[in-house]
């Protein structure tokens, strides 16, 4: 019978395997799985095998013991990002690229390429590759292109365009690129001459402004209305009643006599 043992720190559950007899010169072999949980080096236990001779007696043998290292696996995440998002033609855009490694393996040589759609341009003397080098687990890098928008419309940066290449611990080659599209919105920039023309217009503007302001005719202040004049004091007047017409007629000598009015005593002789 042959049984085997899991290394410490492995998931999983080895069978005992019973060959009925075993030929000389035969072999036999005895498989089981197991799973690690862990990077790095481990020790797998010595396998036992019993067995009876013809006789009867039994027997015991073990295996020498196995070392295996166990590498973990990178996992590159990638998202990028453009600033500003709206721009005009001949204006300087930024594609900015993160990358997160959220493997439990390490990433060798890890390059970037971007590749820049229609309406956009590298700016000069940028490249469209880097190199990174290595990202450990955990571990984020953001490397950034500069571009030059050359037409307007809305530029869609597919995430194919941008392709990562690297390396896992066994130094087999992977791939990743990023997760989502990202659209920029490019428009056309205002000409000279469309520009001259708004300031003349707005000049224009100003200037009738003011002309018709010199123009607008004065409005006199209005003044608070005087106070009505005090009155003077009204003094009493007593009116006397009009004299009654003198009668003039003959007198003794050939004068006139004047007669009294009526109502008054006449003067004794």
């Amino acid at each position: 019978m042959i049984s085997g043992s899991l290394p410490v720190g492995a998931l999983g559950t080895p069978e005992d395997k019973t060959v009925p007899e075993l030929l000389p010169q035969a072999s036999t072999t005895h498989t089981y799985d197991f799973k690690v949980t862990k990077t790095g080096t481990i020790t797998i236990p010595p396998a036992k095998v019993t067995y009876y001779d013809e006789e009867g007696r039994l027997y015991e043998e073990s295996s020498s013991g196995a070392t295996v290292t166990v590498v973990g696996t990178p996992a590159l995440e990638v998202t990028h990002s453009v600033n500003p998002p709206e721009a005009k033609v001949g204006e300087e855009v930024e594609v900015s690229i993160t990358i997160t490694n959220t493997g439990d393996g390490t990433a060798d040589n890890v390059r970037v390429t971007f590749t820049p759609p229609m309406g956009l341009e590298p700016k000069e003397g940028q490249p469209t590759t880097v190199t990174l080098g290595r990202i450990t687990p955990g571990q984020k890098k953001m490397p950034k292109f500069y571009l030059i928008a050359n037409e307007s419309g809305e530029i869609t940066i597919p995430g194919d365009s941008i392709v990562i290449e690297y390396s896992d611990e066994m130094g087999e080659t992977r791939t990743a690129t990023s997760a989502a599209s990202q659209t920029l919105k490019v428009s056309k920039p205002i000409s000279p001459v469309a520009l001259a023309m708004v300031l003349v217009i707005v000049l224009l503007i100003v200037a009738v402004l003011i002309a018709g302001r010199g123009k607008r005719p004065k409005v006199a202040e209005e003044r608070p209305p005087a106070p009505p004049p005090e009155e003077a004091p009204r003094i009493p007047v007593t009116r006397r009643a009009p004299a009654p017409p003198l009668r003039t007629g003959p007198r003794p000598g050939g004068l006139p006599s004047r007669t009294r009015p009526r109502g008054l005593p006449q003067r004794k002789k």
